[in-house]
């Protein structure tokens, strides 16, 4: 057998286990606490044999010895016939929780990483942002802001997404995070954005899916998770491009500062 392929299917099979510990670690956990509760259940039934079995040898013994006929076993007593039968349940109880733990640790420390670098990531890009307009002026700068929108909108024209109807306008608005076409118009958006700021400044953080309510639009999968806090972002501060979409005008709606992770809040 060729040895570069065996230590070449040893890493793959460690990378493999690697990346997907928490999964692996979450199916052993299940596994554990269904064998616990099988492990627990026979050796209760060994350990109720066992406590009859002992108690028929000492009446048993008694009546050999015709002696006084003997009392209920003591806790004691019960308990040094009884432990060896639910060794095995403690151990995969114990192992149940160290897997369940370990896949938690994993998490935590996955999540730290990857807010860490999103923390770089949003640093490095708004210190690129401010050197470009340093270099080339801020008029040049939102010429490109405006170029980036409209090809934005080429890539997604309308007539291939579905707009929603919020019933708070009927001017056709793009919301640049989750690339969705909605009706509304700017007062209203400005609107939506005062009392989102009045309920961020109350309660000191807010999600992108309280942003998302204002505007009348549906929360996505991870729009709960991100958002802004008084203290990491401030208030939210939205901005507005008109451009056209399959020929239609279309106002954009962009961030001056993007939500970040709610944990990082």
């Amino acid at each position: 057998m060729n040895l570069g392929i065996v230590q070449m299917g040893a890493k793959q099979v460690g990378l493999f286990m690697m990346r997907n510990s928490p999964s692996l670690l979450t199916a052993v956990a299940t596994g554990g606490v269904a064998t616990s509760v099988i492990l627990a259940i026979t050796g209760t039934t060994k350990a109720m044999d066992a406590i009859s079995f002992e108690e028929a040898c000492r009446i048993e013994k008694s009546m050999q010895d015709k002696t006084d006929m003997p009392g209920p076993l003591s806790r004691m007593d019960i308990l040094k016939i009884v432990w060896r039968f639910y060794v095995p349940t403690t151990l995969i109880g114990l192992g149940t929780i160290g897997c369940i733990i370990g896949a938690n640790s994993i998490h935590l420390r996955r999540n730290a990483a990857l807010a860490s670098l999103y923390g770089l990531a949003e640093t490095t890009l708004r210190e690129y942002q401010e050197k470009v307009v340093e270099v080339i002026g801020r008029g040049k700068e939102e010429k490109i802001r405006q170029e980036i929108n409209q090809d934005t909108l080429d890539r997604n024209p309308v007539d291939k997404a579905q707009v929603i109807i919020t019933g708070k306008g009927e001017y056709l608005c793009y919301e640049s995070i989750s690339g969705r076409y909605f009706k509304s118009d700017i007062e209203k958006i400005r609107k939506a954005q005062n009392d989102f700021n009045e309920e961020l400044v109350g309660d000191l953080y807010a999600s992108l899916s309280d942003w998302y309510s204002a505007l009348g639009l549906e929360s996505t999968a991870v729009s709960h998770d991100q958002g802004w806090s008084i203290q990491a972002t401030g208030q939210l501060h939205i901005t507005f491009d008109t451009k056209l979409s399959n020929g239609e005008p279309c106002i954009i709606i962009g961030y001056d500062k993007k939500p970040r992770p709610l944990t990082e809040c």
